[in-house]
């Protein structure tokens, strides 16, 4: 009995995390209980997935709400519990925004919106008016989660808007594929590129043009109308006979497959 190892009852977590697309009466459920939820205080809308990432599908008429809204006319000077105010608000919708309490909050941008509220006359001013809080991308265990910033709006009023939101991890573990095998389904692929003249370059990719080490990161990939979150090798590729990187492909490190390659 003393050499009896016990069994675990986890269940492995599925991988990769799927996130389905909503149907449109689910949708709108979903974004009334998140108005609702905030005193309908917020003009953004949840995406097609049911977050408070962008899309258009909730858009009356097909036009931002936001844009449309009227800002309140109060000078609104810049203090630290904006800040803070902002992150309460991403944390009391952890259900839409995927944030908790214990996440780390890195700030990439404060921006001032500025407005008047002396309109008319000789002494009509421009003074803030809210506040554009933009949070940097996750980091899930050290891992970068692309994709996953998120903008923030605050006026007078409290958080008037979220875009972004942030996406529940799926660890499979450790690479099966290493990099320098990811880095050979590039071998023999063309990847093209703009050059300053406007003219299109096309490559034939070989080894010597994936000279930089390979990181990993977390890639939310569209795949039908589900949203896919792969853990993949991140993967820079120069330009031929340049230290330039013109590409990053990327390549899950479960499967072996190319999920996604950017022009630089």
């Amino acid at each position: 009995m003393w050499g009896c190892e016990v069994a675990s009852t986890e269940e492995p977590v599925p991988y990769p995390k799927v996130y389905e697309k909503k149907n449109i009466e689910e949708l709108t459920a979903l974004n009334d209980e998140y108005q609702q939820n905030n005193d309908n205080k917020i003009c953004s809308t949840l995406n097609e997935y049911g977050l408070t990432g962008f899309s258009r599908i909730l858009f009356p008429n097909d036009i931002n709400p936001c844009l449309i809204r009227n800002t309140p006319r109060v000078e609104f000077p810049f203090s630290d519990s904006i800040v803070e105010q902002a992150k309460q608000k991403l944390i009391e919708n952890g259900k839409f925004t995927n944030v908790n309490e214990f996440d780390n909050f890195e700030v990439s941008e404060i921006l001032a919106l500025n407005g008047c509220t002396i309109c008319e006359g000789p002494d009509i001013n421009n003074v803030p008016l809210e506040w554009k809080i933009t949070f940097s991308n996750h980091f899930y265990e050290g891992i970068e989660v692309k994709g996953t910033d998120i903008t923030v709006h605050v006026d007078h009023n409290g958080v008037n808007r979220i875009w972004g939101s942030r996406f529940e991890i799926a660890d499979p573990g450790l690479p099966v594929i290493g990099y320098l095998e990811a880095q050979q389904k590039f071998i023999g692929r063309t990847l093209s590129y703009e050059n300053e003249g406007g003219s299109t370059i096309d490559q034939d990719i070989n080894a010597s043009d994936m000279k930089n080490v390979p990181d990993i990161i977390y890639l939310p990939v569209k795949k039908a109308d589900n949203l896919e979150l792969r853990k993949c090798w991140r993967i820079p590729i120069s330009e031929r006979n340049s230290e330039v990187i013109r590409w990053k492909g990327f390549v899950d490190v479960i499967t072996g497959e190319v999920v996604f390659t950017e022009t630089v």
